[in-house]
């Protein structure tokens, strides 16, 4: 969820770029009330309301409280941004491209821990199982091994020896059977609801390719380098901003 609320904020923050360009209209408004003399005479020259009077000492020491309340509209336009607009726009696609890469780079992180989960799973239930069937196994011929060592065919210090290796052998098939149950429970942690891991594990798996194929396989499609391949564009182009950052900047507006 935050690698794709990060995703959208960087597209909505191409779209704010892209717009920089467009005619941008600001609107100002002041309200300033003083008796200070200096204020006092130019708010009335601004007013166009002087009189004889407003020149005598009198006044101009204690001309009394006056406001003035002014508004603006004003529409401008960037005419030259020494460069600044197109790099913002670059940096800002590149930025929008790394986030989406990042977020496929999480979701193909959440599926390879959804499949290891299900592969620890599966080959726990399966050690488990054969265990469980040498230990049935092993207990039987011990029952059987009780007579013979009753009549001295067997030694006793063997029947301990196999009795411990029995036990060994359940303790293992227990542990394993802990192991299922903790993929079980990671399974149903990344998805959500109670999961049970179908199926089972046989044949061989398929060749791998060499190591230069699958290293190129990964530079194209894995989410993370992808991210970091547009980062590391990104971080150039604000170099290359900063080198111009001198540059005159020009804008055209009216009032």
């Amino acid at each position: 969820a935050a690698a794709r609320a990060a995703a959208e904020q960087a597209a909505l923050g191409r779209r704010e770029v892209s717009a920089a360009p467009l005619p941008h209209l600001s609107a100002k408004a002041s309200y300033i009330r003083s008796d200070d003399p200096l204020f006092a005479f130019g708010a009335i020259l601004e007013e166009r309301s002087v009189e004889a009077s407003h020149f005598g000492l009198g006044f101009l020491r204690e001309p009394g409280y006056r406001t003035r309340t002014t508004a603006a509209l004003e529409a401008g336009v960037p005419l030259f941004t020494g460069f600044q607009q197109s790099s913002a726009r670059r940096r800002s696609a590149l930025g929008a491209d790394a986030a989406s890469a990042a977020l496929r780079a999480a979701t193909e992180g959440r599926r390879r821990v959804a499949v290891d989960a299900w592969l620890e799973a599966r080959a726990a239930a399966e050690r488990a199982g054969v265990l469980a069937e040498r230990a049935a196994s092993a207990g039987a011929m011990l029952e059987e091994a009780k007579n013979l060592v009753k009549s001295g065919l067997v030694l006793g210090s063997d029947f301990h020896a196999a009795s411990a290796l029995l036990a060994k052998l359940k303790g293992q098939s227990a542990l394993e059977a802990r192991r299922f149950e903790g993929a079980k429970a990671r399974m149903s942690v990344l998805a959500g609801e109670p999961a049970e891991p179908a199926g089972g594990l046989g044949g061989l798996p398929p060749p791998l390719e060499d190591s230069a194929a699958l290293a190129g396989a990964a530079a194209a499609g894995r989410g993370d380098l992808a991210a970091g391949r547009l980062a590391a564009a990104a971080a150039e182009e604000g170099a290359r901003a900063a080198s111009r950052s001198l540059l005159p900047r020009v804008e055209g507006f009216a009032s």
